[in-house]
């Protein structure tokens, strides 16, 4: 929500940026969700979210920090890399935990899908009042960081319990 604001602002772009950014973005998430898939060989897929998500993050504090156009547009793949794991890793993590029940992991993505983008748009209604778009941007950040926490932890929590049913 907040890169075209800071593109068009703080950085100085223009609409016709912002369309560039948002298409090279798209055609780059493609071969970064196969890169994705290939890393689930050697990661887990809660790694391989707190990787994205990380990723992600350090991509929305250099948002915050871009005051020239070329910053955006350098940004481009670790924003691509970084989205591609929070729009596909999720749905493999609820399948793989709920694999007793088809189906039910598709649903619940979609749901976690929801109440993101309800905490996304409410974290940037109160970043953009009272912090300025840039600002907003880190509020994001530490959004990312207490949801990354809490997937850590909770998957600590569930991980003995899941090993002595015999499911991973």
């Amino acid at each position: 929500m907040v890169q075209p604001l800071i593109l068009v602002g703080a950085a100085g772009g223009t609409v016709r940026d912002v369309g560039l950014i948002a298409g090279a973005c798209a055609a780059l998430e493609i071969p970064s969700m196969l890169i994705w898939g290939a890393l689930l060989r050697h990661l887990t897929v809660v790694q391989a979210m707190v990787i994205g998500a990380l990723i992600y993050a350090a991509f929305m504090v250099l948002l915050g920090l871009s005051t020239e156009v070329w910053h955006v547009y350098a940004l481009l793949i670790p924003n691509a890399f970084g989205v591609s794991a929070i729009l596909s890793l999720p749905l493999t993590y609820y399948q793989d935990l709920l694999g007793e029940r088809p189906g039910l992991g598709t649903s619940l993505n979609q749901i976690s899908v929801f109440l993101s983008n309800a905490m996304s748009a409410a974290g940037f209604a109160i970043g953009a009042a009272w912090l300025g778009y840039s600002h907003s941007a880190w509020l994001g950040v530490a959004m990312v960081l207490v949801g990354c926490a809490w997937l850590v932890l909770l998957e600590r929590r569930t991980a003995p319990a899941m090993a002595s049913t015999g499911r991973h």
